[in-house]
C-alpha cells in the first residue's frame, strides 16, 4: 500500500517520473510539523495581540495611518450641539456687544469695521437663546467670540471680544496646569474633523468641530476648574493629525 502511495506522488511530482527522494513516513512527519508551526505562529500572535490590549499600549509614528476609534479612546460624551439660531440673527444680538468692544482701547489694530450681514459664523454651538458662536470679517483678518444668554445683552450673561487671526494658532498650546488654558486657540487646522479631549482619569469628550474652528461648549461664566488632558485632533479617516497636552475648561 506504501509502495503504491509513493508510485503515485512521484507521478504527480515529477515529469521524469523519478522515484521520491523521501518515503511516505517522512511527508507525513514533514506535514506533522508544518502544522505544529502554524499552530505556533497563530498563538505566538494570540498573545501579542492580548498583551498590547491588556496593557494598553498604543504605538503611533507619524507617517502610519493608525486609527484612534471607539476602542482606543472607548466611549467618549458627545460634542456640543449646534445652536439653532440662524447666522443673522447671531450677527444681530451680538451687535450691541460689537460696538462697545470697537468703541473700547481693546480694539487696538482691528480695523474690519463693525459685524454685519457680510461676516460668516463658522461655528455656533448653544441651545435655545443661549449660545456661543465665533464670527469671522469678510477678509479674515479678525475672529469675534460672542457668548450671550438672551435675547439682548441686558437680559442675560453674556461675553465678546475680537482677535486678529494672525495672533492665532490652529494647534493647541503646550500647557501645564499653573499655566491655564489658551483662550485665543479656536482654530483647527482643515484636515481635521474630530477633536477629543482624554483626561488622565474619566471619560473623555468631544468638541463640535466645524469649518476648521471648534467649541468644548458654553462656558461658565462663574469660572470652571481647569483640567489638563491630551488633545488629539483626527482626520476623516482616523489619522492622528496631532496630540498635544493643553489645560482647558470642559465648557
Amino acid at each position: 500500500m506504501s509502495k503504491d502511495i509513493e508510485g503515485l506522488l512521484a507521478t504527480a511530482a515529477d515529469d521524469a517520473d523519478q522515484p521520491l527522494r523521501h518515503s511516505v513516513d517522512d511527508i507525513v512527519r514533514r506535514g506533522r510539523r508544518s502544522v505544529r508551526h502554524r499552530r505556533l505562529a497563530a498563538v505566538a500572535t494570540a498573545g501579542l495581540t492580548a498583551a498590547v490590549a491588556v496593557t494598553g499600549v498604543a504605538v503611533w509614528q507619524g507617517d502610519r495611518n493608525d486609527g484612534f476609534g471607539p476602542a482606543e479612546f472607548g466611549r467618549t460624551k458627545p460634542a456640543p450641539s449646534v445652536s439653532p439660531l440662524a447666522d443673522a440673527e447671531i450677527i444681530k444680538r451680538c451687535g450691541q456687544n460689537d460696538k462697545e468692544w470697537l468703541e473700547s482701547p481693546a480694539a487696538g489694530d482691528d480695523k474690519a469695521g463693525p459685524i454685519d450681514q457680510r461676516w460668516t459664523v463658522p461655528l455656533k454651538t448653544g441651545r435655545g437663546d443661549v449660545f456661543l458662536a465665533y464670527l469671522v470679517s469678510p477678509d479674515r483678518t479678525v475672529i469675534g467670540t460672542c457668548h450671550m444668554k438672551g435675547k439682548t445683552i441686558s437680559t442675560g450673561e453674556s461675553s465678546y471680544g475680537r482677535e486678529l487671526m494672525a495672533n492665532q494658532s490652529d494647534h493647541p498650546p503646550q500647557a501645564q496646569p499653573a499655566a491655564g488654558p489658551s483662550e485665543n486657540w479656536t482654530r483647527v487646522p482643515p484636515t481635521v474633523n474630530r477633536l477629543v479631549a482624554v483626561p488622565p482619569n474619566g471619560e473623555p469628550w468631544e468638541a463640535l468641530v466645524s469649518n476648521g474652528f471648534f467649541a468644548w461648549g458654553i462656558p461658565d461664566p462663574a469660572g470652571q476648574q481647569q483640567v489638563l488632558v491630551t488633545i488629539v485632533g483626527l482626520d476623516a479617516n482616523g489619522k492622528v493629525v496631532f496630540r498635544a497636552k493643553s489645560a482647558i475648561s470642559p465648557g
